[in-house]
């Protein structure tokens, strides 16, 4: 479930629960071992910290660049939902090396298609990253 936009200013009444922060990229460094992400928004800033383990959190953080939102559904075409693609939906386009843009756009596309019907049906925004942990338990 994504919990509601929390300002940076406002951490400290959260200390222990998952929340939201909206903001961009200020500084990143990905080192062998972490990863280290300072997020800034309108409030200030924080630092965002992870311990590499080939999760998808992993390749989520590898996907961001300087200044790019973290707000945006950032869905990553990893292994084991290439694997689920694969077997359960017959995406023979995916082959066995790295995939082509055209198909990361069209799995993206679908993913967006089916937050916005969420969208509708549940009252709520529900975004693709969202998504793609219902369907791959990422």
């Amino acid at each position: 479930m994504i919990q509601s936009r929390v300002h940076v200013s406002d951490l400290r009444e959260h200390v222990g629960r998952t929340v939201t922060v909206c903001g961009w990229v200020n500084t990143l460094r990905l080192q062998s071992k972490m990863q280290f992400v300072v997020v800034r928004d309108g409030t200030g800033m924080v630092q965002v910290t992870h311990k590499r383990d080939n999760g998808p959190l992993e390749a989520r953080l590898q996907a961001l660049t300087p200044a790019s939102a973290v707000n945006h559904p950032c869905a990553i075409l990893d292994s084991r939902v290439a694997d689920t693609l694969r077997s359960t939906c017959q995406w023979d386009s995916l082959g066995s090396g790295e995939w082509p843009a055209s198909t990361y756009a069209r799995y993206c596309a679908l993913l967006q298609r089916w937050a916005q019907e969420e969208n509708r049906q549940l009252g709520r925004r529900i975004g693709a990253d969202e998504i793609e942990r219902w369907l791959f338990g990422t």
